[in-house]
């Protein structure tokens, strides 16, 4: 096996961050570096511990699985539904006999998510005989099956409560944050 030149080897790890569109900063805070200490030695201008390369490369691996994981792969295959014709009282029910914190919300008939329901809602709204349909937010954010990891943390991260992945018609799954833990 032969081992690469520390310049090589940094140069390689440098172009692993740019390929995957990670910025400098962000590489450095998820792998306990400062920003500056990245910088230089991408340029080959610091020898860093073996320990401290170590673990660049392996925040880049990380990386690099979110961008291969897939939402298909990292969905709950069975959504448990709250239609419009319940009340807040039955979303309730719903969301604590299965401890979950929200749940899409659909027409009796079925069909496309017309809404959402969280835990924190029904909370401010209080457990009412309200219709869902009067207390419902937006429908969560809908991704194709073959949506990147990073993609799905991405919509999470910015406050969503959880995405759907739908194709062809129907609905493959749910993911939450809970999913990419």
């Amino acid at each position: 096996m032969e081992l690469l030149a520390y310049e090589s080897l940094m140069r390689k790890l440098r172009d692993k961050r740019r390929d995957l569109g990670i910025q400098q900063k962000e590489l450095a805070a998820d792998a306990g570096v400062s920003a500056a200490q990245l910088s230089r030695m991408e340029r080959g201008n610091a020898d860093a511990k073996y320990a401290t390369v170590y673990e660049v490369w392996r925040t880049l691996k990380r990386y690099e699985a979110d961008e291969t994981e897939t939402a298909a792969e990292l969905c709950t295959p069975t959504i448990d539904w709250v239609r419009t014709d319940q009340t807040g009282a039955d979303a309730a029910q719903l969301l604590l006999e299965n401890d979950y914190s929200q749940a899409p919300v659909r027409a009796p008939d079925g069909g496309r998510a017309v809404g959402s329901i969280t835990t924190e809602l029904l909370l401010g709204a209080g457990v009412s005989d309200q219709p869902v349909e009067e207390l419902m937010q937006n429908p969560f954010i809908e991704v194709r099956p073959d949506t990147s990891k990073a993609a799905v943390k991405e919509h999470l991260s910015s406050h969503r409560d959880a995405v759907l992945v739908y194709s062809r018609g129907e609905y493959r799954g749910i993911i939450t944050q809970f999913d990419l833990i």
